[in-house]
């Protein structure tokens, strides 16, 4: 027995090796041949638990967490990693129940503290989520990640002025490189005057914080010279209509703006700079739009007496599962007598406009047409409603001004708040929410209820009822 418990230190050591190799099966080798040996050990079960992760097996992860735990139920880590895979699974009733034995037994778990923060927040519970964020920020007050979760909570909840203050945690995050990746000798603008001097403001984040954010350049503008905004490829044909903009560049991760500035800002940091609260937010004015030739292609191609509604079931990327909201939802809209029904799917998502062919009022999917934004939005000035789960869609729409209703899931963006069915970022929309996580069907009940109500009418789509 003492040289089989040998033998299975070395392979569990090995198995160790390996995974600092980043090397996946041959770790989960090492450990299930020391399993073999010592089916008891807990050490074994979790450290395989995390190569089964890496490998994104997360049932097999869970299952071997379970394990380390059971055999070893005074082991915080174990607790901690078995609550934390619960999470990873969107198991969030086992992950809470776990996480509060864990904090029961041990208060200061700083992981714990945030984990459970960021567990609340996913549920729509902000005011658990914030008293955990607070807890985990006593314990490391310079954590960025929980700042800047606190920052996303203060901002759902309508506390603007310290959402803002914390969301400038954002670029000390591990992540900030996919925020924005370069760094600037020049000096930061802090809001002061510039006459004469040359502001660079680069946009971050997707391109619907974009949309969102550039109504703030003709306030900057009034306070000097020149202003160059770097936005991603996409975007420039669409941002190069706004008047208050001296030049766009175009963004590449790989390589800083070659352009001479005096100052630099990131876009959304602009409304901590003209310290905007929930009701001062600047409507957005000039209101985007596409360059005429292409209103005037899409005006011809789209031309039809009945009204015409755009939809949009999934992001451009890959689907977000607690975002996107499956085409087949959206097939009892596509059954309303009176409108003509168009997809604006773009990426993955796209192929399934298949799904909806079957429907009588659904005429095609033009995002396989759409080669960048000022499409689009070329396409949603012939439109009179857009219909979108929250995605970039739904912030050009509202930064045209243009009628678009949005469907939320339970635990909404920051910038949804809580519980309206309007918007103070875009006079123009309207939000319809889940109120159970994972269920579309009575939001969009709610849309199939107002498009038989203006259908019975024969009103204007209106941004609010």
């Amino acid at each position: 027995m003492p040289h089989q418990s040998i033998k299975g230190a070395i392979l569990i050591e090995s198995g160790n090796h390996f995974l600092s190799a980043r090397k996946w099966d041959e770790a989960i080798h090492c450990f299930t041949q020391a399993l073999a040996i010592c089916p008891d050990s807990a050490a074994a079960y979790a450290l395989s638990a995390t190569a089964y992760e890496k490998k994104n097996q997360a049932k097999q992860a869970l299952s071997n967490y379970t394990r380390a735990y059971e055999l070893e139920p005074d082991n915080s880590d174990y607790l901690y990693n078995l609550a934390l895979a619960c999470q990873k699974s969107g198991l969030l009733t086992q992950a809470e129940k776990y996480y509060l034995k864990l904090l029961s037994q041990q208060p200061d778990y700083a992981d714990a503290l945030a984990n459970i923060g960021r567990l609340y927040q996913d549920r729509n519970r902000p005011e658990a989520a914030l008293y955990y964020y607070e807890k985990d920020l006593k314990l490391r007050p310079d954590d960025p990640d929980s700042h800047f979760n606190l920052a996303f909570i203060h901002l759902l909840t309508g506390n603007y002025e310290a959402g803002w203050r914390e969301y400038e945690w954002r670029f000390k995050r591990t992540a900030a490189k996919r925020t924005y990746p370069h760094s600037f000798k020049q000096p930061r603008w802090q809001g002061e005057p510039f006459p004469g001097k040359t502001l660079l403001i680069h946009g971050e984040q997707g391109y619907g914080d974009n949309f969102q954010f550039v109504r703030y350049i003709p306030r900057v503008k009034e306070l000097g010279g020149r202003i160059l905004l770097e936005v991603q490829p996409a975007l420039v044909s669409l941002f190069e209509q706004l008047p208050d903009i001296d030049q766009i560049l175009i963004y590449n991760p790989q390589q800083p703006p070659a352009a001479f500035f005096d100052f630099y800002i990131p876009l959304l940091s602009l409304p901590r700079i003209f310290n905007t609260t929930s009701d001062s937010i600047p409507a957005p004015e000039p209101r985007l739009s596409a360059p005429e030739q292409l209103n005037e292609k899409w005006s011809f191609l789209l031309a039809s007496p009945r009204r015409k509604i755009g939809l949009v079931w999934g992001g451009n990327e890959l689907p977000d599962p607690l975002r996107s909201c499956p085409a087949p939802n959206f097939l009892p809209l596509c059954e309303s007598d009176g409108f003509d029904f168009y997809g604006l799917q773009t990426g993955p998502a796209a192929e399934e406009a298949v799904c909806l062919q079957s429907a009588p009022n659904f005429q095609q999917n033009l995002g396989p047409e759409l080669n960048s934004f000022a499409d689009t939005a070329a396409i949603i000035a012939q439109l009179d409603l857009v219909i979108t789960i929250d995605t970039a869609v739904a912030h050009l729409a509202g930064a045209m001004g243009c009628p678009v209703w949005v469907l939320l899931p339970l635990a909404p963006d920051w910038r949804w708040f809580l519980e309206r069915k309007d918007s103070p970022w875009y006079p123009s929309m309207r939000l319809f929410r889940q109120t159970e996580p994972g269920n579309w069907q009575q939001p969009i009940n709610e849309i199939k209820l107002s498009l038989l109500q203006i259908s019975a009418q024969a009103s204007d789509i209106e941004p609010m009822t």
